[in-house]
């Protein structure tokens, strides 16, 4: 199984999508078209081969909940691996 070269350009005009879950596809990075996801508010990446996180913080201003639990996260600058089995990140806005 190897992952999706690109995702179906109709992904993106879903504009008033609140929840997305792309769940063990391969996907070695956060997909760009996340972005103008604008009233997206819970992103399951779970169990993908995402190794850094780069999210475009001001388009996604309502994300609540993001779960990247199973990928080989590494922190940055050192590149040392990062155990993420129970990696989810809970974003709070005010």
């Amino acid at each position: 199984f190897s992952a999706p070269r690109t995702f179906p350009p109709f992904v993106a005009s879903l504009r008033h999508l609140r929840t997305l879950a792309l769940v063990r596809l391969g996907i070695p990075e956060i997909p760009p078209f996340v972005a103008v996801l604008t009233n997206l508010r819970a992103l399951d990446l779970s169990r993908n081969e995402i190794r850094e996180i780069a999210l475009p913080d001001a388009s996604l201003a309502h994300l609540l909940h993001l779960d990247l639990h199973g990928n080989p996260l590494v922190t940055p600058g050192d590149a040392r691996r990062v155990t993420s089995e129970s990696c989810e990140i809970r974003l709070s806005r005010r």
